[in-house]
């Protein structure tokens, strides 16, 4: 059964290489990506991921961490694996993106094929 991921990003060229990334897989993921903040919940809800890859970094009037807190307090996306997408220094660390909610942490200047999946895979494995 097909993986489904929903990225939350800003920057258009790491949605793309995650779609790529996780395109090429040899893990059977279908991949839907935004950057549009605007009616996100309704959004995940209708899509129903099983695994959010989350940028710190957004547009619009919300961050990665107030939308992370929202995810967690929404009873469909309460228990949904959340990996944060983050820069190598954002004024943020790790304990407060986890704080937040997030179930892993990829910093984006490490951001490898290799190391996007087996977050993946340690995420969803930790939900059981």
């Amino acid at each position: 059964m097909a993986v489904r991921v929903f990225v939350i990003e800003r920057t258009v060229s790491l949605r793309r290489m995650i779609h790529a990334v996780l395109s090429e897989s040899d893990s059977d993921y279908v991949v839907a990506s935004t950057s549009d903040t605007t009616a996100l919940q309704d959004t995940v809800q209708l899509y129903g991921p099983d695994l959010i890859l989350l940028g710190l970094s957004l547009r619009r009037h919300t961050d990665g961490l107030g939308l992370c807190r929202q995810l967690r307090t929404n009873p469909h996306t309460a228990h949904t694996p959340v990996i944060m997408l983050y820069a190598q220094n954002p004024g943020v660390g790790e304990a407060t993106m986890r704080d937040a909610g997030a179930s892993a942490c990829i910093v984006k200047q490490h951001f490898t094929p290799s190391v996007l999946e087996s977050a993946i895979k340690d995420a969803l494995a930790s939900t059981g």
